[in-house]
């Protein structure tokens, strides 16, 4: 991660019993997962980003968000295939540990259109603990950083759900 302080969060609730092994070895610059705080096995993870900060109406917010997850499953998909649930974003929370009020009124539909990427977060340096390429699904979303075809790819792929089992992607990038 940036040096970034990560501003908002989301819980999500993967539904798959392989999950919390993924969230405690996953490292990216672009995406942060962890636990909840329990002394059980994880149920709820929080997912969250520093593209995610500098948002400035809740509209924006929204539409960043999903295009982010958009492009964080298309790149789950492709690694891990059909054994991949998309878990949905819900409980938006603020760096504080409360609710958020920063949210669109009304039946506000997200554009996953939006652009995902921050461009002061992309300008920031990447910290060596979060090398993007010590893990598959990082080092997809940190190339759609730069290229426009794989983030369109991704954030196609997340949204239609597609895969049927994982994709060897090491040859195409």
């Amino acid at each position: 991660m940036s040096t970034q302080k990560l501003k908002w969060y989301y819980w999500i609730h993967p539904n798959t019993s392989w999950f919390g092994s993924f969230a405690r070895n996953f490292l990216s610059p672009d995406i942060a997962i962890w636990p909840e705080d329990t002394d059980a096995e994880p149920q709820y993870f929080a997912w969250s980003s520093p593209h995610l900060n500098d948002a400035a109406t809740p509209e924006e917010l929204a539409d960043r968000s999903a295009a982010l997850k958009a492009i964080f499953d298309g790149a789950m998909y492709l690694a891990y295939g059909s054994s991949y649930f998309a878990p949905h974003l819900t409980s938006l929370t603020d760096s504080n540990d409360r609710h958020a009020d920063f949210q669109p009124s009304g039946n506000y539909e997200p554009d996953v259109r939006a652009e995902p990427f921050s461009s002061r977060t992309i300008a920031d340096k990447t910290s060596r603990i979060n090398d993007p390429f010590g893990h598959t699904v990082s080092h997809l979303l940190f190339l759609a950083r730069y290229d426009q075809v794989t983030k369109d790819l991704l954030k196609f792929v997340g949204v239609q759900r597609l895969g049927s089992g994982p994709i060897d992607v090491s040859i195409a990038i």
